[in-house]
């Protein structure tokens, strides 16, 4: 089973398989780039540092068509950005970006904003954070099988 859908990428390129390999070869740099900075800011928990880098990936599964992952991704931002914002709410502290963060998590569809109220109790929402995390790194694995498969000749760095 295929983990990447090409379509959007080949109507970008126009049919231009060399920009499409150059895309690839991007989205390849990037997989251990995302993965262990995510790691990282999760074992530090930095959670508006794994936000970000949750955000970035997000848009680079999208580029490859991976549109569960990237709604997982999704989901991984703003329970870091719900985490980050009761951290702050209960040891008293004030970031500029509170508001911001509230305003992006109620703007959310119903269902994402239901499962981020499902999981609000930090010690459960780390622990989804850390299963998104997994399933990343899964699907990116994957995804570097399916561009091997569409480009033989393409490096996996």
């Amino acid at each position: 089973m295929r983990v990447i859908d090409l379509t959007y990428l080949h109507s970008v390129s126009e049919g231009n398989e060399e920009l499409e390999r150059s895309l690839a070869e991007i989205f390849l740099s990037q997989i251990p780039e995302f993965s262990q900075g995510m790691t990282d800011a999760y074992s530090n928990g930095n959670f508006i540092q794994l936000a970000s880098i949750a955000h970035k990936a997000k848009s680079s599964v999208q580029a490859m068509g991976m549109e569960q992952l990237a709604s997982s991704l999704k989901i991984l931002e703003m329970f870091c950005k719900q985490v980050y914002v009761e951290q702050c709410e209960t040891n008293g502290l004030n970031d500029s970006r509170l508001q911001w963060y509230k305003d992006q998590i109620k703007s959310m569809p119903t269902e994402m904003q239901k499962t981020i109220s499902n999981y609000k109790e930090k010690k459960v929402a780390t622990e989804v954070m850390a299963d998104l995390i997994k399933f990343y790194n899964l699907q990116a694995d994957m995804a570097k099988l399916d561009i091997l498969d569409t480009f033989p000749y393409q490096s996996t760095k």
